[in-house]
């Protein structure tokens, strides 16, 4: 499974976040972006979102609302269950802010 991820994300139950990234993908691949539980059982705590890449540098905002608190968050790009052989994902300008 390829994937991109960070842990050590502090998020609390019935809070807004807001994700904003800059991607592309050369062949048109989709992405799945999740906020889970860092370890086991993985729990979603409330972003589960799949996206479309265009070819070209493209801004995604989402918004959700938090469904647990933990200081032990990871954020994930999952591009493994999508992607297809020779094509490149691109990754830039990630940002999870509190509303």
């Amino acid at each position: 499974m390829n994937q991109l991820y960070q842990s050590g994300i502090r998020i609390v139950a019935g809070r807004t976040y807001r994700l904003r990234y800059t991607a592309r993908n050369t062949g048109g691949d989709k992405v799945r972006v999740q906020l889970l539980l860092h370890n086991a059982p993985y729990t979603n705590l409330g972003l589960a979102s799949r996206k479309t890449l265009s070819a070209t540098n493209t801004t995604y905002v989402v918004e959700f609302v938090a469904t647990g608190s933990t200081d032990n968050a990871r954020f994930r790009f999952d591009m493994g269950r999508f992607d297809s052989d020779g094509n490149h994902f691109f990754f830039d300008n990630v940002t999870l802010i509190e509303q």
